[in-house]
């Protein structure tokens, strides 16, 4: 667990250059929808998520530019700005993202604690051991598999104490160096879900990075406040 002490070892700064395919069910008040979907890093500040649906119809897209993210497409009626961990895909799927980055929170990652802010509760040989972080701005609970030391589950909490966002990751893979779960599910206490399950991951899948912000648009966004609240949302 010694990553999760070390803010250096941050598994984002990892994948420089990745595609990952996936198939994503949403369910949300008791409907479930079936899309697939494309996500592109270019290095730790760039990265772009393509959603489509029946028929390969386009649903979204949405780009990370260093702390902004861009969405558009005819799911979410229009196109629109804001901060990268701010409210945007949350408002669109129902799912709280926590803070999270949209790459790292679907692909699993986990965000390294600073030090002395981790610790056991319960007995540390019971598998898997669960792990407190309380520290301003990261609350979370983690559960850890003893045999890999890797995070099966995590909870994350808000400034009330209540559950947030609660993700459970399964069957990992190694991927250009890194440890992903091919498997991550995403789930508020509203009960809307995501299942993420990716079909493949190919390292050095982006040899263009700019083909990532060709068709971003530029002009006619609405901004997204930090809280959320809009005048209109689909």
């Amino acid at each position: 667990m010694a990553w999760l002490l070390s803010p250096s070892i941050d598994p984002r700064l990892q994948l420089t250059n990745l595609l990952a395919e996936f198939r994503v069910t949403l369910v949300q008040d008791n409907e479930r929808q079936f899309a697939t979907g494309a996500l592109r890093l270019a290095g730790p500040d760039l990265a772009r998520l393509d959603v489509r649906g029946p028929l390969a119809a386009h649903l979204f897209s949405a780009v990370v530019e260093s702390d902004s993210l861009t969405l558009w497409g005819p799911q979410a009626q229009g196109a629109w700005k804001g901060s990268v961990d701010g409210p945007l895909l949350s408002r669109l799927t129902g799912v709280d993202l926590a803070g999270y980055d949209p790459a790292s929170a679907l692909l699993g990652l986990v965000r390294p604690a600073g030090p002395a802010t981790v610790s056991v509760v319960g007995s540390p040989r019971r598998n898997p051991v669960k792990v407190t972080i309380d520290q301003a701005g990261d609350r979370r609970t983690l559960w850890i598999d003893l045999r890999h030391g890797l995070v099966c589950r995590e909870v994350v909490v808000g400034a009330d104490g209540a559950a947030v966002l609660e993700r459970r990751l399964e069957r990992y893979r190694e991927v250009d160096g890194a440890l992903l779960p091919e498997r991550v599910t995403l789930q508020s206490p509203s009960g809307a879900r995501l299942v993420v399950e990716f079909r493949r991951w190919v390292p050095g899948g982006v040899p263009d990075a700019t083909r990532l912000q060709r068709d971003v648009p530029r002009v006619g966004l609405t901004r997204c406040p930090a809280d959320g609240a809009m005048d209109r949302w689909p």
